[in-house]
């Protein structure tokens, strides 16, 4: 490492800081892999060469890794270890608490004030072969400014605590994105083959490119909402505690429309949704109200509730079988013809009928809605 006379100028005077470049050859590597690892703050971040001049000191076919540790005493660069491997058509880097340390998690928010790590990855947009990226993080923010259509298989970040941002745009054949506490997003993703998102208490707010098509989107967060614009083609899931669900989900240019799979607990479901024929709605108390757009396809309704109530309207032609149970809630279908619902049995706890209109083309599919004590709306 070399000592510089750089000063980290941030919540508090980090005066002493070390400095270590990488210079990768990237010929034949298909796989990258960075990983901060450490207590304290910090972040990882994904760019590229912003001009010509800068794409010419970095050479045609090399990475270049810059890493900046801030730290108030000497003493914190001898408890962390830079691991650089390169194997086959894989490189890594890993910055990781020395073997001989061991760290009091009790003390990590005064350990955040006394260290901060850098680590920028600069790759040439001429690595066109690149496949797959990773990166990992404990408490660190990680951020993918403009790489745009780089990595061709996957891409992969995770962090405990940090926060996930994409500048501009990500594309890649298969996106996974996870934190415990820290927001995922705001961000444009395109993901062909699937779109995972996972966060414990933080925030997911997506927006998929309209010109593209994923087969499978998967959310899921605890405590935070959900909300975004989709265009997903086999399978769409959301699902959450007691964080809402406000989303919108269109159909592909195909024409194709996903199964859908919408849970939660005591939050809101709100939005749009394009399906195919099979929804599903679970909600113990929170409020479910949505617009749905089925297309030609004729769906059966199924739904029960506890002491939630149930409402159908169906605002666009449809054909297909109903069934609603509660126990304690109250029960609605709302068609433009009151004469094309017709009841095989109707009573105060159920509902079970028919809705019929000429002319439209019946297809096999299924609602299905469940609620403990909340409200469930459908605009079909």
């Amino acid at each position: 490492m070399v000592t510089t006379g750089i000063v980290y100028h941030g919540s508090e005077s980090l005066p002493m800081v070390h400095n270590d470049n990488f210079e990768v050859n990237a010929f034949e590597l298909k796989s990258l892999v960075f990983k901060l690892t450490t207590f304290g703050s910090g972040f990882i971040r994904i760019v590229q060469p912003d001009n010509s001049s800068n794409y010419e000191d970095y050479g045609d076919n090399k990475i270049h890794v810059s890493i900046k540790v801030f730290a108030d005493h000497t003493d914190w660069f001898e408890r962390i270890q830079i691991i650089p491997t390169k194997h086959q058509n894989n490189f890594s880097l890993v910055i990781a608490n020395a073997d001989n340390q061991s760290i009091n998690r009790n003390n990590t928010f005064v350990i955040t004030n006394r260290l901060h790590i850098k680590m920028v990855v600069t790759i040439p947009i001429s690595l066109n072969h690149l496949e797959k990226l990773q990166l990992e993080s404990n408490s660190q923010n990680i951020k993918i400014d403009d790489v745009d259509e780089l990595f061709t298989e996957s891409v992969l970040v995770k962090t405990n605590s940090g926060k996930i941002s994409v500048v501009k745009s990500l594309d890649a054949s298969a996106i996974s994105l996870e934190t415990v506490s820290g927001a995922l997003g705001p961000m444009t993703l395109s993901a062909a083959t699937s779109l995972s998102a996972k966060t414990t208490s933080g925030h997911i707010d997506i927006q998929q490119q309209p010109d593209s098509t994923t087969s499978s989107v998967r959310l899921e967060t605890a405590s935070g909402d959900i909300g975004g614009k989709f265009v997903a083609g086999q399978h769409f899931t959301a699902n959450t505690i007691s964080g809402s669900v406000n989303v919108v989900v269109n159909a592909s240019e195909s024409g194709s429309r996903p199964s859908v799979d919408l849970q939660t607990i005591s939050g809101i479901i709100d939005g749009c949704v394009s399906v195919g024929k099979r929804l599903k709605l679970t909600s113990v108390s929170g409020p479910v109200k949505l617009q749905l757009d089925l297309g030609s396809n004729a769906l059966n309704v199924t739904g029960s509730s506890v002491s939630g109530n149930l409402t159908i309207n169906f605002l666009r032609p449809f054909a297909g079988d109903f069934a609603l149970a509660t126990l304690f809630g109250r029960m609605k279908i709302l068609t433009s013809t009151k004469s094309s619902v017709k009841y095989r049995e109707k009573r105060k706890t159920k509902l079970v009928g028919q809705s019929s209109t000429m002319g439209v083309k019946v297809c096999e599919g299924s609602i299905k809605l469940d609620t403990m004590s909340g409200n469930i709306e459908l605009g079909l």
